[in-house]
């Protein structure tokens, strides 16, 4: 909300996107809300059950956004944590447990196991990024003749929302001069802010609203 406070602040964030020519999807935020929402607990079916809800949730996004699409041809993001992306979950936890000075050990049981471990080249993410990929190659969009799709797996370095902006500068000026930015972060609003001078306009999509970021 940090952006529509600061330009709009007597307005609702609109339901529709503006015009938009890619989009920048931060699929490592998904990651987090799959795991929340597990119900499984055996270590195979939690996993597959991950796969699902995130290819679900983005798949529903992504047919969403691309109802409003006004141009044929699309270039889509997707990016993941990668190496190097400080564990602030697990490194807050132990800092939050320690007494009179002393570091005290924390045992994560369950899915905060998990949940300490999404950072980086990782066996859930591994599974989720190869699913994802492999449902896209077979999956047919409407309203989109073709639809190029980039990926930054969790075996590059880097926070997954900087990632996006980074790989969207290195694309051709063409392909990416209107992206719609799609994250559950909301530091993507500051990044997206931080930016805005390289584009000719960008919004984020979080929780059913759309975001136009403005100068």
């Amino acid at each position: 909300m940090l952006i529509n406070k600061l330009h709009e602040p007597n307005q609702e964030p609109p339901t529709v996107p503006e015009p938009f020519d890619s989009i920048l999807y931060d699929v490592q935020s998904l990651l987090h809300v799959a795991l929340s929402t597990a119900l499984e607990t055996d270590e195979p079916k939690l996993f597959q059950e991950m796969c699902r809800v995130v290819w679900c949730k983005m798949v529903q996004n992504l047919n969403e956004f691309l109802s409003h699409a006004s141009v044929d041809h699309l270039t889509l993001v997707l990016s993941f944590d990668g190496e190097g992306v400080p564990m602030k979950w697990p490194t807050q936890r132990e800092r939050r447990t320690k007494k009179d000075g002393e570091q005290r050990n924390v045992s994560l049981q369950g899915k905060s196991k998990y949940r300490s471990v999404l950072f980086g080249t990782n066996i859930i993410a591994l599974k989720i990024q190869k699913y994802l990929v492999e449902r896209l190659k077979r999956y047919q969009f409407k309203k989109i003749e073709q639809l190029k799709v980039v990926v930054s797996g969790c075996n590059v370095p880097g926070e997954g929302e900087h990632k996006l902006f980074h790989i969207a500068e290195a694309l051709h000026p063409d392909q990416c001069r209107h992206p719609l930015v799609v994250s559950e972060d909301q530091d993507v609003f500051v990044l997206s802010f931080m930016r805005l001078h390289r584009y000719d306009t960008l919004q984020i999509y979080r929780y059913g609203k759309y975001y136009p970021v403005t100068r």
